[in-house]
């Protein structure tokens, strides 16, 4: 696999999640204390198709390694109310993975009340799924985001220091890695407690 190709496929993420396991990480969730070992925390923002969401997430299973999908409630490329996407967050569910927030401050006047907004989209959500939601990811996040330690919501979010600082952080956002590939980041730290 040519981890810094563009042409990212189940076929390429398949021969990624072998290697994670190779490498004997140990997947978690982003509600769980970290005390040592080496850890990955494993997210997808779905901006545009859950139904793509539900294919990674059932090679995921495959390898036995549990991700957080993160799914926009206010968007105009999918609908989480129809009954096929209502279904499909259940099934990634029933995978044994997470379901977070993926929220887009910027579809709120500067004027609006975040933290409420966040809350009534979080409503949503958790209503959606019938189970609670304990983390935010931000779409497309302002600098003043990376790294705020401040909750959203009365949640932690992805961009807190312990999640995107404390941490080895990297990610393939619009088919490219971004800072580092997980290989390389793996092979380099191989004596690191965390990952994500």
């Amino acid at each position: 696999m040519r981890e810094n190709s563009k042409n990212f496929n189940l076929q390429s993420y398949r021969a990624l999640l072998k290697y994670i396991k190779s490498a004997k990480l140990k997947a978690r969730k982003f509600s769980d204390e970290f005390s040592g070992g080496r850890n990955l925390l494993m997210r997808h923002d779905i901006d545009f198709c859950p139904l793509r969401a539900l294919e990674l997430a059932k090679v995921e299973k495959k390898y036995s390694i549990n991700s957080t999908y993160f799914f926009l409630v206010n968007t105009d490329f999918y609908n989480l109310h129809s009954e096929e996407n209502k279904t499909i967050l259940k099934k990634i569910l029933k995978l044994g993975h997470y379901i977070g927030l993926h929220f887009d401050a910027s579809k709120y006047n500067k004027s609006a009340n975040i933290n409420l907004a966040c809350k009534k989209e979080l409503d949503v959500l958790e209503n959606i799924i019938s189970k609670k939601v304990n983390i935010v990811s931000f779409h497309r996040p302002i600098k003043a985001i990376l790294n705020m330690n401040k909750k959203i919501a009365n949640l932690n979010h992805t961009y807190m220091p312990k999640f995107f600082k404390n941490m080895i952080y990297c990610s393939d956002s619009e088919g490219t890695w971004r800072f580092e590939t997980p290989r390389n980041i793996i092979e380099k730290n191989k004596n690191n407690n965390f990952f994500t």
